[in-house]
């Protein structure tokens, strides 16, 4: 019956695949098992099963009349999608790196994206860093820290969450960024400031002048002793006449 009910959405879709509606079936068995917790209608369920069996097969299908046979709005729609894709393992594979490009971070920010998720990583060493949840996290609150600016909305939506669990996974990573940047302060402030050129170059100098003033002071008082030896010669000299 399922089956049925879900090739009449197909039909109106313009999907008539019958690869796409195996796999779409696949998918609604897969729903029921994976993600019974997600509140949605038995033809919110069938839509979402061929528009993710669509997205398997590079299958284009319009989603504005698909939300409107799935009787939800829009943007719940989308969301939901992004969710069912992360629980079923559909969603493609992103990382801090291609998302730092996508959303125009410094490679600073995309390094201690990185360090943050590591960090957590240790803590919680049975997580999956390749969800988007956590990548998408991880760069905004180290662009945050590091002050500069991306459109978290986006981001939200790449992690196929809602605002609420986005932010809370923030909370949790926001406390490896603060300790990961302290500890480079610190390390920065035991460190000898590099010299520059010219300090070198006076330094140079400096050195210099004081090996030329021993070097005088070394001689002057050698001439000093020579003219008091010559002193005391002629002394003895003019004695002796006596």
């Amino acid at each position: 019956m399922d089956t049925e009910f879900q090739n009449q959405f197909a039909q109106k879709l313009g999907i008539i695949s019958p690869r796409i509606l195996r796999k779409a079936a696949e998918l609604s068995r897969l729903i029921n098992v994976k993600a019974p917790g997600i509140c949605m209608s038995d033809s919110c369920k069938n839509v979402m099963s061929i528009e993710l069996a669509c997205m398997s097969y590079s299958q284009n299908l319009d989603r504005a009349v698909a939300a409107k046979l799935a009787g939800t709005t829009k943007a719940i729609y989308n969301r939901t999608l992004k969710v069912l894709e992360t629980l079923l393992n559909l969603a493609p594979k992103t990382n801090v790196q291609d998302l730092a490009i996508q959303f125009g971070c410094s490679s600073e920010c995309s390094d201690l994206a990185g360090k943050v998720l590591k960090s957590y990583q240790n803590r919680m060493s049975t997580i999956d860093l390749d969800m988007a949840l956590y990548q998408t996290a991880a760069l905004y609150v180290t662009s945050k820290k590091l002050k500069s600016k991306v459109d978290k909305s986006k981001l939200v939506s790449i992690a196929g969450c809602t605002s609420t669990t986005f932010d809370r996974m923030c909370k949790l990573l926001e406390n490896h960024v603060d300790i990961l940047v302290d500890d480079k302060k610190q390390l920065i402030g035991t460190k000898r400031p590099a010299k520059s050129f010219l300090q070198s170059v006076e330094e140079s100098i400096k050195r210099d002048e004081l090996q030329t003033n021993s070097k005088k002071q070394k001689d002057s008082s050698q001439d000093g002793k020579a003219d008091d030896y010559e002193a005391w010669k002629r002394r003895m000299l003019d004695m002796s006449r006596d």
